[in-house]
């Protein structure tokens, strides 16, 4: 009887570790495909912050002179009302 028992343990045993065999393969592919997404997500994520600095830069004197042109004209209007 004890034998028989054990045999059936040991099949049983074998069944387990063949599934969690398979689940550790399983698990193994999805770390590296998270790995690889990782690694894209901070690849784009230092792209758009290039990509914010240059905007940022060629952005900030057409800003300026907008905002230096609203006041030129807000001052020539305030300069024509007084006349």
């Amino acid at each position: 009887m004890r034998k028989h028992v054990d045999e059936k343990f040991d099949a049983l045993n074998k069944k387990f570790d063949a599934k969690f065999g398979k689940l550790d393969e399983k698990f193994d592919a999805l770390d590296g495909k998270v790995a690889d997404i990782k690694t894209d997500v901070a690849v784009l994520n230092a792209r758009v912050n290039l990509l914010q600095w240059v905007i940022a830069i060629i952005g900030t004197p057409f800003l300026i002179s907008i905002i230096v042109l609203f006041v030129q004209i807000r001052l020539n209007q305030r300069d024509s009302v007084e006349i």
